[in-house]
């Protein structure tokens, strides 16, 4: 099948005016000007969307979908106020409950844009729940504890996934939840074990400013909280979280940093060394009132920012605009292809998964957006979808090359 619009961003080089896609099974085969496109597969039926712009699916590089129908607040709320409440619906939640809210969540994506997601559960309930579906899925086992047999089955279960994964579609990661709730030799077993299995980490790391107190002074809020729930950490290391993940071996190309909204420039120094990721939630942040990430500093810096929703336990949707947006917001000199990269390729390259997605170009899979343009003048396609778009304009998602979202 050959699809057409006025105009094709494919963040591999410039936008395309007046192009083509060939998609055969779920794959592109062929990219390039309408008329060529037409004219080398005169025999392919033709999807044409007119004045509209296509551009790579959406990777949502953090979230935690089994907390989708978890409500602590409908308006902001301070993270020291949400955390507690968070704690006691977890301790309250059963496994059917879990599979419920994960189900609730995967539902609400359609109609997103999003194609690809890294979904951090603890519950395990996605695995079962994304494989019907196909979404390219990373699932991140969470670690949050420092119980020693608890890490062990962990690690154990984790091995079994890896073995039996459905390569297709979901690929296995870890996640040990921060370093407030995480023992150091914890961290590295879990760090050793990613490296021998070649599966990525991902961290919530400078989210908070108690998160910084803890860790640097061993004082505040966690502190107490950690200590009424009896776990045993050593804290006060008079560094930030990223010194002491650099520290420990446990910063690597295939780690993930979540938030990040408290970095300093020796951090942002250690992440651009050891090619670390930051994935950025800054609906999130300004929902628990945390702050807002460096955005300017990171993207000076050269590091790889994604973008991802987190849940909607601190978010009211799956909206990649909005996560655009709100970056725009904090950093408005971001050109605007670097932004839509961001919420695309970029999140592609932190899962390790750019070689087939994130970007429209041979070889890679068929995942595609498309948006109807209001205006039919020639503008900045760039600054249409970053600036002028939202989630109700989306008209067509495509995943491996075939619809999955079309509005009639």
């Amino acid at each position: 099948m050959i699809i057409c619009a006025m105009y094709i961003i494919t963040l591999e080089k410039n936008y395309i005016y007046n192009g083509a896609i060939l998609i055969k099974g779920a794959f592109i085969q062929a990219i390039g000007k309408k008329k060529k496109i037409m004219s080398s597969f005169p025999d392919e039926p033709v999807k044409d969307i007119g004045e509209a712009i296509i551009f790579p699916g959406f990777i949502n590089a953090h979230t935690h979908l089994q907390f989708s129908k978890v409500k602590i607040s409908s308006t902001p709320v301070s993270f020291t106020e949400w955390l507690p409440k968070m704690i006691a619906i977890n301790n309250r939640f059963t496994l059917s409950d879990w599979k419920k809210s994960t189900n609730y969540g995967i539902k609400k994506l359609t109609g997103t844009g999003i194609t690809a997601l890294a979904d951090i559960s603890r519950s395990k309930t996605s695995f079962k729940a994304l494989a019907s579906y196909p979404y390219h899925s990373l699932i991140f086992y969470e670690v949050i504890a420092p119980d020693e047999p608890y890490i062990k089955k962990i690690l154990k279960d984790i091995r079994k996934k890896i073995i039996l994964k459905d390569k297709s579609k979901i690929n296995i990661g870890v996640s040990p939840h921060a370093l407030y709730c995480l023992s150091l030799s914890t961290l590295k077993q879990i760090s050793s074990f990613a490296k021998k299995y070649s599966i990525p980490v991902m961290i919530h790391v400078s989210e908070t400013k108690e998160e910084m107190e803890l860790i640097d002074r061993g004082t505040g809020y966690l502190k107490e909280l950690m200590t009424k729930r009896g776990l045993k950490i050593k804290y006060g290391y008079k560094k930030t979280p990223v010194e002491i993940l650099a520290e420990n071996g446990i910063l690597n190309s295939d780690t993930i940093i979540v938030h990040g909204v408290h970095l300093t420039k020796q951090d942002l120094s250690l992440l651009k060394y050891y090619n670390a990721s930051v994935v950025l939630c800054p609906k999130s942040n300004k929902f628990l009132k945390t702050g807002t990430a460096p955005v300017r500093d990171l993207f000076n810096t050269g590091i790889t920012l994604a973008l991802g929703t987190d849940s909607l336990a601190s978010n009211d949707s799956f909206n990649m605009f909005e996560e655009m947006h709100e970056v725009k917001k904090i950093y408005n000199k971001i050109h605007n292809k670097d932004l839509l990269k961001m919420a695309t390729l970029n999140g592609a390259k932190a899962l390790n998964i750019s070689a087939s997605l994130g970007s429209l170009s041979t070889g890679k899979f068929a995942d595609i957006n498309a948006v109807k343009i209001k205006k039919t003048k020639k503008f900045d396609p760039y600054q249409y979808l970053c600036e002028e778009t939202n989630i109700e304009d989306i008209s067509l998602t495509m995943i491996r090359g075939k619809i999955f979202y079309s509005k009639t």
